[in-house]
């Protein structure tokens, strides 16, 4: 009994698929390697319990910056980007779909072996050699350059926390300072009225007062300023609705170690910024590679099936056989100024990838040396206030004192002392907190707060998933 036109037809179709058929790219690996990486230790929904006794103690800068990390929604954005550019790989690598066609003949076509009444057609086509390869090389570049825009997002993060962290422990620090010398004046004020109760002259009097009331006004400055410090920690880790923050315990940091030739060439290979653009610039080369093989014809297979009647002699030799035929044919690209223009255009977009890496090389440059002026000239400053400057203003502080205490000294001597001190004790706790921004800012710029090296045995791309 001779099958029905659309089962054989569909059998045809079933064949030709699996000659057709590839293996499908298999990505899970690298995706939850790098998902762990992106958010370490969060649940894929970035969800994160943390209660307000998180913040009732000094907060911890490791601990702000795996949260910050975990929890920033332009890291998120960035991953899913780049998952999304991974799942394309594997579509423009695919065969397009084979088209299957059915026609039905309104007038019956007379053979020797009986009417011909309906076609079947199945037809794939098979781009040229390379078409299909140069473009997945193209997605997977693409790609690949989107991973690098997740670890400079990772890094922009980690230098904002950073940066907010040190800024709001120097903060801290002035607020203390600042309260200290206060309540150190306004212990004077009782001595002072005595003396000009006993005759003594007022104006040291009123000097006094209006040195206190100075501080008094810097620190309730400072006062005002530590909620919108702090909520650039808290907001980072939606925590702003549990209110103050504690006062980190602000340290010396250590000195990076190293001189800038040495950090220039670990920037050209570290930097994710540079990373992604010289990703995007053998994206842009793999993009002309493909834009030269587009000229090139797609071979397209089919085959036919004619559904054939009974002959209406009887005794014909091959009557109301099916005759089947296979096709082959070519696209015919005649359009040479299309295909022109789509080298043209790869071949601007490599020149100008090329360009914007150039630019950011020298841009990145200029920052880290920068930096580095900022860094040393911090830790200069360190030194400078903790062996000499401080030293000295505290012991003449402390004479000036004792010479007051004995009338050897007016109270102006005093005020200026204690005024000389605090500006030296804020100046060195400023280069302190500067030297922890630029420290975290060359090393930003360095690329050492990437994922990939900070887990050895990760060295999957998605070039090497494939």
């Amino acid at each position: 009994m001779p099958l029905h036109p659309i089962s054989r037809a569909g059998g045809l179709a079933l064949c030709l698929l699996a000659a057709c058929a590839t293996e499908p790219i298999d990505r899970p690996s690298l995706e939850q390697v790098r998902r762990r990486g992106v958010f370490p230790d969060v649940p894929l929904d970035f969800e994160v319990e943390i209660s307000s006794a998180s913040v009732s103690i000094a907060p911890n800068l490791d601990e702000l910056v795996r949260l910050s990390l975990a929890r920033d929604p332009g890291i998120a954005a960035a991953f899913e980007e780049w998952r999304a550019a991974l799942a394309r790989v594997p579509q423009v690598g695919a065969l397009p779909d084979p088209r299957l066609t059915w026609a039905h003949f309104l007038e019956s076509i007379e053979t020797r072996t009986g009417p011909q009444q309906d076609r079947v057609s199945v037809a794939q086509t098979f781009p040229w050699f390379g078409k299909l390869q140069g473009r997945v090389d193209v997605a997977a570049k693409h790609a690949d350059a989107l991973w690098w825009n997740v670890e400079a997002r990772r890094a922009a993060v980690v230098l904002d926390v950073h940066d907010a962290y040190y800024e709001y422990a120097r903060l801290g620090r002035d607020i203390g300072l600042t309260r200290d010398n206060l309540e150190l004046l306004q212990s004077l004020e009782p001595v002072v009225q005595r003396r000009v109760q006993g005759g003594g002259a007022q104006a040291p009097l009123l000097q006094l007062q209006v040195e206190i009331g100075k501080l008094e006004d810097q620190l309730a400055g400072f006062e005002a300023f530590r909620p919108a410090v702090a909520a650039r920690l808290l907001t980072r880790i939606d925590l702003e609705e549990f209110g103050e923050l504690a006062w980190p315990d602000l340290e010396v940091p250590a000195p990076l170690p190293g001189d800038l030739g040495s950090w220039l060439r670990e920037m050209a290979e570290g930097n994710p910024e540079l990373r992604g653009l010289t990703e995007a610039v053998a994206r842009e080369d793999a993009r002309v590679i493909s834009a030269d093989r587009e000229s090139l014809p797609d071979v397209t297979v089919g085959v036919d099936w004619l559904r054939t009647g009974d002959a209406r002699m009887p005794g014909v030799v091959g009557s109301g056989d099916d005759p089947f035929a296979v096709s082959v044919g070519v696209n015919l690209p005649i359009g040479r100024a299309k295909y022109r223009a789509i080298v043209d255009e790869a071949e601007a977009g490599r020149a100008s990838a090329r360009q914007k890496l150039e630019r950011r090389i020298d841009e990145l440059a200029v920052a880290l040396r920068h930096a580095r002026f900022q860094h040393d000239d911090a830790a200069r400053q360190i030194g400078l206030y903790r062996d000499t400057l401080l030293p000295r203003a505290r012991q003449a502080l402390s004479v000036t004192q004792a010479a007051y205490g004995q009338g050897g000294a007016v109270l102006l001597d005093v005020i200026d002392r204690q005024r000389a001190l605090l500006a030296f004790e804020q100046a060195y706790w400023r280069a302190c907190a500067e030297l922890g921004r630029s420290r975290a800012r060359i090393e930003s710029i360095l690329g050492r707060h990437r994922f990939l090296d900070m887990h050895e045995g990760v060295t999957q791309t998605t070039e090497g998933s494939r």
